[in-house]
Order: C-alpha cells, then structure tokens, then sequence
C-alpha cells in the first residue's frame, strides 16, 4: 500500500499528508456521518450568493489576489490569524480539484482547476458566512494554521 501512495504522490503532485487527508473524507463521508441537507436559510443563501455572482458583484481571482498581496506587505503581530486557511487537493474520485476552509464546518467546494475550486470556495465561505449569521449562529474566528506554518514561525 505504501508503494501505491508513493506511486500516486509522483503521478499527482501531492504530498501524503493530502492524500491521507483526501482518503479521511472519503472514509467519514461515507461510512460515518450522514448525508447533511441544507437548511432553508442556507439555500436562500446559496440562491442570493449566485444571484450576486450573476449580477456581477464578485472580483476576479487576479483581484482577489492582487489584494491577498497588498495586505501581506503590511506588518502584523505574528502569528495572528488574518483569514480562514483554505485548503486545494486533487480528488482523483471526483476528478477535479476539492477546496475546503477546515475553521467553518462542511464549508467545501469543487472546481475542475485549482483557480475555480477557489472561487467556488469564496462563494461558499460568504454563503456561510451570511447563513450562520441570519440563523444566530456563532462565526469561528479563522485559527486554524498547518503545522509548516507554524515550523516556520518557531524558526525550525
């Protein structure tokens, strides 16, 4: 089995913490956890998310990202947490790329390139975002750090 993973990391260009992280979800999505539906406020939502896209009320990723580097140039405390981490893995099962912000619970999304997985995951962390407050619900601030980030600032 090692082998295999070995022979998928080098095909696919991933690391094996990704694909143990891709094989986890699999295994709990379809053996432990039951299917979720939204609730009615997540898809009036969802429906007012798409209709803003449509409308045109978005940035795109070039803008998205030309901001993320502006901001970065600006000095902050260190190790303060700016926004959620947002992770991108191939799905070989899905065939495309999977996005998901692991400090907001099912807030995923699937794109067939890293770039639309991307922003497919922004809409849905809006989505989420706007569903979580109609319903009352508490926002989690973003604290989740991959532990290279936090190698990398112990100086290691």
């Amino acid at each position: 089995m090692a082998e295999q993973a070995e022979k998928v990391m080098r095909a696919e260009h991933r690391t094996r913490s990704e694909l143990f992280r891709e094989a986890l979800r699999t295994y709990i999505s379809v053996r432990l956890l039951p299917p979720e539906k939204p609730t009615p406020s997540e898809l009036r939502a969802i429906r007012r998310s798409e209709a803003a896209y449509r409308r045109g009320d978005s940035v795109t990723l070039d803008e998205y990202f030309r901001e993320l580097d502006r901001h970065s140039r600006r000095s902050r405390k260190k190790g303060a947490m700016k926004d959620y981490h947002i992770n991108i893995f191939y799905s070989q099962e899905d065939r495309g790329y999977i996005a998901d912000i692991p400090d907001l619970p099912h807030c995923a999304a699937f794109g067939e390139g890293p770039e639309e997985a991307l922003a497919e995951v922004l809409k849905a962390k809006a989505a989420w975002i706007e569903a979580a407050k109609a319903e009352g619900k508490r926002i989690p601030a973003p604290s989740f750090k991959p532990v290279i980030y936090q190698l990398s600032e112990a100086g290691t």
